[in-house]
């Protein structure tokens, strides 16, 4: 089994502190959490969280993001550290939950941290990255072709007396890394609509399956269809569930030997998809505009989707 590290598609940084006050209903009582969620970052390499448990007994943090239906998700917690010198505190017991779009734990570890150490769990410690606690989940969420919303939750899990000095009373920080466990193929084939033409300057629209959000790749090949020598370009655009145009590109067929023509100038659409391009209820579409000089024909759509797979941060929940 294999994972894969989920990357933004954007090449840029963003940085977020969020403080949210939201009511949760729990065991049929409604309780009331502040919830600190700091340095939630987006590289072109992952997708990071950044947590901090507040104080107290029983007191819990969450952080998540949206994931693919389709998709297996698990969560690496690292960088745990205790607030206070060990010298004075005991670790501080903290439950790690990842918990699914239908509220329900599906992984679960229990480890205490400290400030300079935390507790070996599973042969990982929850300090530096690659040596963080790991949550799984069983299996992916199935169902619509969307996005859901999964979580990891950071939870007091002290129990019994209270010691003196209560390590409950220093606050935990910790770091959320979410992948997806993959264990399929690498790319899936797009299935392209049948071979069409183009007429002269007309505009054909054709309907695609796009199975999971990830990198699209678009590139197609096709014959002119009148007496001449000349190559014709056309223009290609993808456009999604809500109808909305998200690439567009301009070039000459992808496979045609013509002179003096390079890659860089042969139609070929790549594109990162969001959550935000699904559940728009209107099927994905490849949109092409013919050629001005005339008529083209076998229009031929080679496509494929791959990950590593875009995360939406979606903050806490």
């Amino acid at each position: 089994m294999k994972t894969t590290r989920l990357t933004k598609r954007s090449s840029g940084f963003t940085h977020r502190s969020l403080a949210f006050r939201r009511n949760l209903i729990c065991g049929g009582l409604t309780l009331v959490a502040l919830i600190f969620v700091l340095n939630v970052a987006a590289t072109s390499a992952q997708v990071v969280a950044g947590v901090s448990l507040a104080a107290g007994r029983n007191a819990f943090s969450p952080a998540g993001t949206d994931v693919f239906n389709t998709l297996r998700v698990g969560a690496e917690v690292y960088s745990m550290q205790r607030q206070g010198s060990d010298n004075v505190y005991p670790r501080r017991k903290v439950r790690m939950e990842l918990v699914n779009p239908n509220q329900q734990t599906v992984a679960t570890v229990v480890a205490g941290i400290g400030h300079d150490s935390n507790q070996t769990v599973n042969g990982r410690t929850g300090g530096g990255r690659g040596t963080g606690y790991i949550l799984e989940a069983p299996a992916a969420l199935g169902g619509s072709n969307s996005c859901s919303s999964w979580y990891v939750r950071l939870t007091d899990a002290e129990a019994g007396s209270t010691p003196n000095p209560d390590p409950s009373t220093q606050i935990v920080s910790a770091r959320i890394l979410f992948f997806v466990v993959n264990s399929g193929p690498p790319s899936v084939t797009i299935q392209p609509p049948p071979k069409f033409g183009i007429v002269q300057s007309d505009t054909v629209d054709k309907n695609i399956a796009v199975p999971f959000f990830g990198s699209i790749t678009l590139q197609a090949n096709w014959d002119t269809d009148e007496f001449t020598l000349d190559n014709y370009q056309l223009k290609f655009s993808l456009i999604n569930t809500h109808g909305t145009i998200v690439a567009t590109n301009t070039g000459y067929s992808r496979d045609s030997i013509i002179i003096g023509i390079s890659d860089s100038q042969r139609m070929k659409i790549q594109y990162w998809t969001t959550c935000a391009d699904f559940g728009g209820g209107q099927p994905w579409k490849i949109r092409v505009r013919g050629a001005s000089q005339g008529k083209v024909k076998n229009v031929d759509l080679k496509g494929s989707i791959s990950p590593p797979i875009t995360l939406d941060v979606t903050g806490v929940f």
